[in-house]
């Protein structure tokens, strides 16, 4: 091998190109970012994959048969001893620095260069002004890029630029997939300007005419003539003021012209932002054409970006969908937009490194696609600053990531004018053109300042504002970055295994789930219907007991599972406004629910403020995907702790879901100033120590929930409920199992509400238009236990009638006499408060339990044990063994019977029940449910009716008999009180 030559010379030919991404991708897992122990597997599956011809590609762009100008030795770029023959490179030339050699840029070069290759080290001078001018610049695995160290940055009164020239249109015949044109990394890079703080909060609000600002610290590494943005604070309209520094005096900066608009947050702690967008290391496009920009693109681990630019950089348009995907099929006849043309892009560097890529005090000011991009990497990327990117500001890509995202501030996004999941591949939607979109999994484009595919990096003191959409996007499943089955990308749920086992915190449980794959990319599980692996069942708060024996990770155990399981690592004290709606988590933790509370996701001290419309590419507004505070779809297991969701003109929603969540718990939080503050979810929501002052504080809709997804089960306590009242809606057009099931359920503090509708003489079908209108009627005969049923039996029938012959009035129950009007309700009544109530709780495990019925072992049961019977059955009467004995201990009185379940199927759906030397209740058709639930005990024998028993004070047995096999019991409940039970622990 000659002097000149590098070994990564080799690359050329097809052989070479195979050792060298092999070695990079066991080196850096740099086909998905998934850790040593599958790298080698995933190799071996991708063969020459997307994720190899990267690397490939981008050595074509440098070929050394194409090389003009080579250097002979180390020196510096302008003496003619650093170049073979005496020959500076001059304009259109294209360099190689080959292996062992060290090139030196000292000075403001002229000439614009093609391409240069780098085998060994290109470095800045840092103690000069100095600038490059070239198209493509490529630095292999075995090379180096250094404009600034960490120990030697470029000096505070000297700049480096690195200058994407423009020679026209990129020659597609040479660069195909329109790789080169930017910074494309193989090999080590530092980039190290002065240290500049990116953002600093005002002392006091600007306002309208102020030509100074004064800041809350005194700013390091600003100067005169620095460009700064004060940024806006109406969500309807840009008001975000770019000004020059003309003066410095400590913490006060003074600008080239007044300010034109009022910067005053409205409330008194909250704070108004001034950005510094310059930077002496600058990385810049001499065109602003989108499809002839220039980007950066690095592909190995040892990274370190601090205090640079990133000016006009970025080819990947956000205002349409991509045209080279992977999955899905892009528009026809599109003009060309390649996905992964980024300012600043992480690119499959790895996510096992024990050291992370570092990325801080940088700023990116006008990219037409995506900011700060970790894509399969473990990286920390903070104190950096976005301003005027259309998709989004900061993004993971795959979902797999791993790192951090801190106090970085991200600043208006126009982004695309539709929905987060317009472009998602979904069934059989075709592309449309008419409408920009197609399916191809195409997200990050709505103008966002923070877009996570990846749960697993924290986000801490961020602050997000003037953004199309909302400020942040947790969305997560997985990124498809092979061919996958199309049915599996339209699933709502995770089914692709993109996250290594041993990186999990406090999820240990997962390790030994049936979502674990042998091999990153596999299909996890089978489908299991909506509520996945079965595991599920409903939460008692997120501070149970049970989680604690899952608070360690599962270092030790191997395999990958979706990332959409994966909890949020961290969301911490971040800040949206300004914006289309603050927070959206979606495709988490959906069909998982489970009660263990250590090990739910928790938004940490968010606040939110004055946020408006979303406006799509119509120009119209889209209410369902604007004016929020939170917006939660399709997710479960949600903590929102110690928050702030602030409306401010009386629009909007605090809080929005669709029909798909489970488990979102609020404590300590207060949301007001909005239409509607919350609006009660599907499924277990807690609203714990609040303080809500709304229109209307909760909106509670019930009537729509069919056997599968829950009605709400919404529990208010100790919480201020100022301003609005909690406004119960019943949907009469909804299903006729959400009417009638009674299976919501709405308290405060302990006592229960009820829905006008539920009044004894109210009739709820007056008509047979009524029940025409109504949705699911095998559900009404499943729920009466008859083969057909005409739903004309209901009409003219009062509460009261229904419930005597069908046991079903409106929500499953009377309300009683006793329940009265309180001035925090509107649609309904509240129950009487009463004295003290006895509720007597016993795990089912405790008893005196006699085979066939067996004490099993399941941790999603209360106690991590209950009962069931091992293939027995006594359907026709009941069994003269196989009890289960439980005694209790009441005051005299009347009480309701409860049992928490599970009831699979119609032919696992009953027990015999007994009090005493009593006769036997035959209790079957238990609601079918997978996953534990609470059930009243009917009485199947008369007309279903719920069991109330009149009890003398002291002991009492208690027994259960099996009846049909498959029939489970964790818990037993007997009470005086008018209540539904919540959770495990009631």
């Amino acid at each position: 091998m000659s002097s000149n030559e590098s070994p990564e010379d080799e690359a050329d030919e097809p052989r070479g190109v195979a050792r060298i991404d092999r070695r990079t991708v066991l080196k850096g897992a740099a086909a998905a970012g998934v850790g040593l122990a599958g790298a080698g597997a995933l190799y071996r599956r991708l063969g020459t994959a997307d994720a190899k011809s990267d690397h490939e590609r981008a050595l074509e762009l440098v070929q050394r048969d194409d090389v003009t100008h080579r250097a002979a030795g180390d020196g510096r770029w302008t003496d003619d001893t650093t170049w073979e023959d005496g020959e500076r490179p001059d304009d259109g030339a294209r360099v190689h620095v080959p292996a062992d050699t060290t090139v030196e840029v000292g000075s403001e070069l002229e000439p614009d260069l093609r391409t240069i290759r780098v085998d060994g080290a290109l470095a800045f001078d840092p103690s000069a002004e100095t600038r490059l001018g070239v198209e493509t610049v490529v630095v292999t695995s075995d090379g180096s890029l250094r404009v600034g160290t960490p120990d030697d940055p470029i000096g505070r009164d000297v700049s480096a630029t690195i200058e994407f020239v423009d020679f026209g249109a990129i020659d597609t015949d040479d660069d195909p997939a329109r790789l080169g044109r930017g910074l494309v990394s193989l090999g080590p890079v530092a980039v190290c300007g002065a240290a500049t703080d990116g953002f600093l909060p005002a002392s006091t609000p600007p306002r309208a005419e102020d030509a100074a600002v004064e800041l809350a610290s005194e700013p390091e590494g600003w100067s005169v003539g620095d460009r700064v943005v004060v940024a806006g604070l109406e969500p309807r309209a840009n008001e975000d003021e770019e000004r020059r520094i003309v003066g410095i005096d400590g913490r006060r900066i003074e600008l080239d012209e007044a300010l034109y608009y009022d910067h005053v947050p409205p409330a008194d702690d909250l704070d108004a932002y001034v950005l510094n967008l310059d930077r002496n290391v600058r990385f810049t496009s001499e065109t602003d054409a989108v499809d002839r920009r220039g980007h950066v693109m690095v592909m190995h681990p040892s990274v370190e970006l601090s205090n640079a630019g990133f000016y006009d950089l970025g080819r990947t348009d956000k205002t349409r969908p991509f045209t080279d995907p992977i999955n899905g099929e892009a528009i026809p006849g599109a003009e060309p937009n390649p996905k992964a043309r980024y300012a600043v892009h992480l690119h499959h560097t790895g996510i096992d490194r024990r050291d992370p890529v570092s990325i801080s005090g940088c700023a990116v000011w006008d990219s037409p696609g995506w900011g700060y991009v970790n894509h399969g990497s473990y990286a920390e990327i903070e104190d950096c600053v976005s301003y005027e990117v259309t998709g989004a500001g900061f993004v993971t890509e795959s979902g797999n990531e791993r790192g951090a995202f801190r106090r970085n501030f991200a600043l208006r996004s126009e982004g695309s004018g539709q929905h987060v999941d317009a472009r998602r591949i979904f069934g059989d939607r075709e592309p449309n053109p008419d409408g920009n979109t197609a399916p191809v999994d195409d997200f990050g484009h709505g103008g966002h300042g923070f877009w996570f595919q990846g749960p697993a990096v924290e986000v801490e003191e961020n602050v997000a504002a003037g953004h199309r959409h909302y400020g942040f996007v947790y969305w997560n499943r997985a990124l498809a970055e092979a061919p996958v089955d199309r049915e599996k990308l339209s699933s709502e749920r995770g089914q692709i295994a993109n996250f290594p086992v041993e990186y999990l915190d406090g999820q240990a449980d997962l390790a030994h789930s049936d979502l674990v794959a042998d091999e990153p990319g596999d299909g996890a599980f089978a489908e299991h219907g909506d509520h996945g692996d079965g595991q599920n069942d409903e939460h008692a708060g997120h501070g149970d007991d049970g989680g604690d024996r899952h608070e360690h990770g599962a270092e030790g155990h191997s395999g990958y599972i979706p990332s959409s399981f994966v909890r949020l690592r961290s969301f911490r004290d971040n800040t949206v406004f300004a914006s289309g709606g603050g927070v959206e988590i979606s495709r988490h933790m959906f069909g998982r629910s489970h009660r263990r509370g250590a090990a739910y996701s928790v938004v940490d001290g968010l606040t939110v403020y004055a946020v408006g419309d979303f406006v799509t590419h119509w120009g119209s507004i889209d209410e369902n995907h604007g004016d929020l505070g939170l917006k939660v779809k399709y997710s479960a297991n949600l903590l929102v702790r110690d928050s702030r969701l602030l409306g401010g003109d009386g629009t909007g929603m605090g809080v929005h879901h669709n029909d798909a969540v489970d488990n979102l718990l609020f404590e300590g939080t207060t949301i007001e100033g909005w239409d509607v503050g919350v609006r009660a979810a599907t499924g277990l929501a807690h609203i714990t120590d609040c303080e809500l002052a709304n229109r209307r504080n909760v909106l509670v809709r019930a009537g729509r929930s069919g056997r599968w997804n829950a009605g709400p089960q919404l529990r208010i306590t100790d919480t201020d409920l100022r301003r609005g009242p909690i406004e119960l809606e019943l949907d009469r057009e909804g299903r006729f199992w959400g009417l009638l099931a009674g299976d919501d359920h709405v308290s405060i503090d302990g006592r229960t509400v009820y829905f006008d509708e539920q009044a004894p003489d109210y009739v709820p079908f007056p008509d047979e238009g009524n029940v025409e209108a109504i949705d699911g009627t095998d559900e009404l005969a499943d729920l009466l236990d008859r083969e057909e049923v005409d739903p004309t039996i209901l009409v003219g029938k009062t509460n009261r009638e229904l419930a005597d012959e069908f046991s079903y009035p409106i929500r499953g129950e009377l309300a009683p006499r006793s329940a009265v009007a309180d001035d925090r309700i509107e649609g309904g009544r509240l129950a009487s408060a009463t004295s003290e109530a006895i509720v007597e709780t016993v795990d089912a495990a405790d008893g005196d339990v006699e085979p066939p019925m067996f004490v099993e072992e399941g941790e999603d049961a209360a106690s991590g044990q209950y009962v069931a019977p091992r293939d027995a059955e006594s359907v026709h009467h009941p069994p003269p063994n196989g009890l289960a004995r439980y005694a209790i201990d009441v005051p005299a009185g009347e009480y309701r019977l409860w049992a928490r379940v599970v009831a699979p199927d119609e032919e696992s759906d009953s027990f015999w029940i007994r009090i005493d030397d009593g006769d036997w209740i035959r209790w079957d058709w238990i609601h079918h449910t997978r996953s534990w639930r609470w059930a009243r005990v009917r009485d199947s024998e008369n007309d279903h009716e719920p069991v109330s028993v009149r009890l003398s004070g002291g002991e009492h047995e208690l027994t259960v008999a099996y009846r049909e096999d498959g029939t489970k019991l964790d818990r037993l409940l007997v009470t005086d009180a008018d209540f539904v039970p919540f959770g495990p622990d009631s």
